[in-house]
């Protein structure tokens, strides 16, 4: 690496008019503008962008795509919005461009998204419109996704737009951003519906907000409209947080019957009592079954005790 390039990225170069500088090649000065702004050197990176300009005459539209890109990934956000000020805006959109929007949207940046808008000239293809709206519903960047919308009079596929965000606000466990998108789009359909309930009691999330809040909007909306068997799910993945408040707002709505074998099994099998005590909170097993379970081979010791406790109580 010359003097020149390391200058760049430890942000030590100052602008001299000598004979080395003034000689520097626009591909050398890509190379340094491009390391600067990676690194969010901003003094650099202004010194580059006039000496490009003066020297060089160069619109910057090339160079800017990538030094933007580089600044952007870091979030040096006063860097994108220097040069984005250089830049020539945009005639026509390349895939390096829908790349630029993607990070955007990633990181959720109201500010440089805006940014980007201007420098896009409003060019913006609808498809990629619809596409960068649905990303940021679907990485909980509600702010971002408003910004977006308010581009555009047509987003295709709206429905699963929205229906992908709520559903992936419920795997995050942030029921108060599913609340928010629900309240934009009331919408959404049941089967997404469904499917963002679901989602929330299968997966090891931090829950942020109250889940009785989304069951209270739809009642006849379930988890069990998308999936019958969740509950057979939760036993399994063995997580007694969510199957506790899984039971303690659906048992009613699930008749285990004919397959409480099926259940009780699955919940000895693991050798997990927490979540056999919960079963026994709201479902009272033939008494078959549970001799049944403990006679099997695969049932373990400690269950086999606690079952035999449990027989002889009730």
């Amino acid at each position: 690496m010359t003097d020149f390039l390391k200058s760049c990225e430890n942000g030590t170069y100052t602008f001299s008019i000598n004979y080395s500088d003034t000689q520097l090649s626009k591909r050398t000065l890509s190379k340094g503008l491009h390391i600067a702004a990676e690194k969010g050197h901003l003094d650099v990176v202004k010194q580059l962008l006039k000496y490009y300009q003066e020297q060089i005459g160069d619109t910057m539209t090339g160079i800017s795509r990538f030094a933007i890109m580089h600044a952007m990934q870091n979030k040096h956000l006063e860097v994108v919005k220097l040069l984005l000020t250089y830049a020539t805006p945009m005639d026509t959109f390349k895939k390096q461009d829908y790349d630029l929007l993607i990070i955007a949207t990633r990181t959720g940046d109201v500010e440089i998204a805006e940014l980007l808008y201007i420098y896009y000239n409003s060019i913006i293809p609808v498809n990629i419109m619809s596409h960068i709206f649905a990303d940021a519903l679907y990485y909980g960047h509600i702010k971002l996704a408003r910004v977006f919308y308010s581009w555009t009079i047509h987003i295709p596929d709206i429905d699963i737009a929205f229906g992908d965000g709520f559903s992936s606000a419920c795997i995050r466990g942030n029921i108060n951003d599913a609340l928010t998108i629900y309240k934009w789009y009331p919408e959404i359909s049941d089967r997404y519906y469904s499917i963002g309930l679901y989602s929330f009691f299968t997966h090891e999330n931090k829950i942020d907000g109250d889940i009785n809040s989304l069951v209270k909007l739809r009642p006849h909306v379930t988890p069990m409209t998308f999936e019958p068997h969740i509950l057979l799910e939760l036993i399994h993945n063995g997580n007694n947080n969510k199957l506790q408040l899984f039971l303690k707002i659906y048992s009613s709505n699930i008749d285990i019957g004919s397959n409480e074998y099926m259940y009780f099994q699955s919940a000895c099998l693991n050798n997990n009592i927490q979540i056999i005590e919960e079963l026994l909170q709201y479902y009272t097993p033939n008494t078959q079954t549970l001799l049944q379970i403990i006679n099997e081979p695969a049932t373990s010791y400690s269950t086999c005790q606690f079952l035999k406790t449990y027989l002889t109580k009730y």
